[in-house]
């Protein structure tokens, strides 16, 4: 069993053991894949959020979902793509700090714990109009949602916390 789970690393040889990374072996090409992929879901996701910001009629309840989910996805591949670049070009983690350490390690839990909530929340909506028509447009009003919206925030990285050590 010790065997499985050894990591050590054999400085006379230069062997990798089972279960470890060699940072050393991340070609550079995945650091500018990942600068594109976080270019384009920066660029693509900004523009969701300048439109909805932008035209009135954008201004509905379902969009609000949509905004929040776009904010999220700005702020999770900004967090982890950099991460990634930095291990791939610098061979070393970009937050030395234990402090930035638990607050990406905050981070990395919290958003896709509320993305879950928000796809949630969004399915509940859409399953509601289809359901009650009419109804829906006087039951839903766009000034309440921002509370929910704060209170599912809230509760992720509140969970986030809890969680993480």
């Amino acid at each position: 069993m010790a065997e499985v789970n050894s990591t050590t690393h054999n400085a006379t040889d230069g062997m990798l053991r089972k279960g470890q990374f060699d940072v050393h072996s991340v070609h550079p090409r995945a650091a500018y894949s990942a600068l594109v992929i976080l270019t384009f879901s920066v660029l693509g996701n900004g523009l969701v959020v300048a439109a909805f910001i932008r035209d009135r009629r954008l201004r509905v309840v379902f969009n609000t979902f949509v905004v929040t989910l776009a904010i999220a996805d700005i702020v999770m591949s900004v967090v982890l793509i950099s991460e990634v670049v930095g291990i791939s070009v610098n061979q070393m983690f970009l937050t030395d700090s234990t402090i930035l350490c638990r607050f990406f390690s905050i981070l990395v839990n919290a958003i896709p714990t509320e993305q879950l909530i928000i796809t949630h929340m969004m399915c509940n909506d859409r399953h509601k109009a289809f359901l009650r028509r009419l109804a829906y447009s006087q039951l839903r009003q766009l000034y309440s949602e921002p509370l929910r919206l704060a209170v599912t925030w809230a509760f992720s990285f509140t969970a986030s916390c809890l969680i993480t050590d």
